[in-house]
């Protein structure tokens, strides 16, 4: 084969540290506009954002030659950064240190960008901290529930 193709889809769910519900209408629209173009630098693609104020939801395109741990690592560090140095929440902002990344293929992903799309609806029946189990469990992640969520 001469050639290689390839493209990986990863849900990414985290929160904010503490679930502090700081990511509030205008916020959470720059936010999202920021983290576009951190994974955009990166060379990477994504397909959905969004969340509540406590927590964001993500679908990102990328290929193999990103570097995943990275990836995250930047769009975590760099948008607390940019969330604090615009003032733009009246308390230090910081994300959660854990974070979940999915593995999905093509046959899945008008489904999670609608999952995403639709966060506000979902939550009027379920607490991020039942969502997130409900991801977990069919992954076959293993946890411990009773510190799953302490930071």
């Amino acid at each position: 084969m001469s050639r290689t193709y390839s493209k990986m889809f990863f849900h990414c769910v985290w929160s904010t540290k503490y679930r502090a519900p700081l990511l509030i209408p205008p916020i959470n629209i720059r936010v999202y506009k920021y983290i576009a173009g951190i994974i955009h630098n990166q060379k990477g693609h994504l397909l959905a954002i969004g969340g509540m104020p406590d927590h964001i939801h993500m679908l990102i395109a990328i290929k193999p030659s990103i570097d995943f741990v990275n990836l995250i690592w930047a769009i975590k560090s760099k948008s607390s950064k940019f969330i604090r140095k615009n003032n733009l929440c009246q308390e230090a902002f910081y994300w959660q240190r854990r974070y979940g990344a999915f593995s999905t293929d093509i046959t899945n992903v008008n489904r999670i960008i609608r999952y995403i799309k639709n966060q506000e609806q979902h939550h009027k029946k379920e607490s991020f901290q039942t969502e997130y189990s409900k991801i977990l469990d069919p992954n076959e992640i293993k946890y411990n529930k009773n510190n799953i969520f302490d930071d």
